[in-house]
């Protein structure tokens, strides 16, 4: 069920990415969710911002939005991964032959997203 989960997820990640960066018709699912979510909120802080202090972050909006957006993409894919990983049993401790913990299942999976596999696990 862990195996299924996670294949879901990253499915439904790489799904939405490819969607917003290669469609010409629009934004997946999750980025337009992730993007009004936000838009809003900055919306309301920064017009609280401007009346307190006048001073204005419109500018910072459209960035940290979409650092927002790709940081979902990679949390969903590492959260994926790990679940994958979790749902078989084949990532074993290096030096005990035991299985690996979640928190070493988590650094796998990052290492693996990120390095291309480095780790010791």
């Amino acid at each position: 069920m862990l195996i299924l989960t996670g294949a879901t997820l990253v499915l439904v990640a790489f799904y939405d990415f490819l969607r917003t960066t290669i469609s010409l018709s629009g934004t997946g699912f999750l980025s337009r969710a992730v993007a009004e979510g936000l838009w809003r909120l900055g919306s309301k802080v920064t017009f609280v911002l401007e009346q307190m202090t006048g001073v204005s972050i419109r500018g910072l909006l459209g960035p940290v939005i979409l650092l927002a957006v790709a940081g979902t993409w990679v949390l969903l894919h590492l959260c994926g991964y790990v679940l994958i990983l979790r749902g078989g049993l084949s990532l074993v401790q290096a030096d005990t032959g035991e299985p690996a913990t979640w928190v070493q299942t988590v650094a796998f999976a990052g290492s693996t997203l990120s390095t291309l596999g480095a780790s010791t696990v």
